[in-house]
């Protein structure tokens, strides 16, 4: 996403790649929930630029699509939901710390590569 923000504008090159990540899901029911998803991981990667808040948050996602299965109509599911909430929130807090004090996490422009 970094060569195509050369190129065209930060909104436009989200929408290009959250479509892209859309299609590569092969379900147009999926595919239109990943083509939101992936404008919000898109904007996550720009904002902390790095693509592991983005991985982060897209873990995230996933495993509480389970939750939301698992525990349907359970005080479990808002627990779970929460301590995910949390642990999500501290995650991006020791992206963003890290990506602060070096370059340790994996920055955008070696992906694009």
């Amino acid at each position: 996403m970094k060569k195509a923000c050369g190129i065209v504008s930060f909104p436009i090159a989200n929408v290009i790649q959250a479509f892209l990540f859309g299609v590569l899901h092969m379900n147009l029911v999926q595919g239109c929930y990943a083509f939101i998803g992936g404008l919000v991981l898109g904007y996550v990667a720009h904002k902390y630029q790095s693509v592991l808040a983005s991985m982060l948050l897209h873990m995230f996602m996933n495993v509480s699509s389970y939750f939301i299965l698992e525990f349907e109509n359970s005080i479990m599911y808002l627990l779970y939901v929460g301590i995910g909430a949390v642990i999500m929130a501290f995650s991006l807090y020791q992206v963003k710390k890290l990506n602060t004090k070096s370059q340790i996490v994996v920055p955008l422009e070696t992906i694009a590569d």
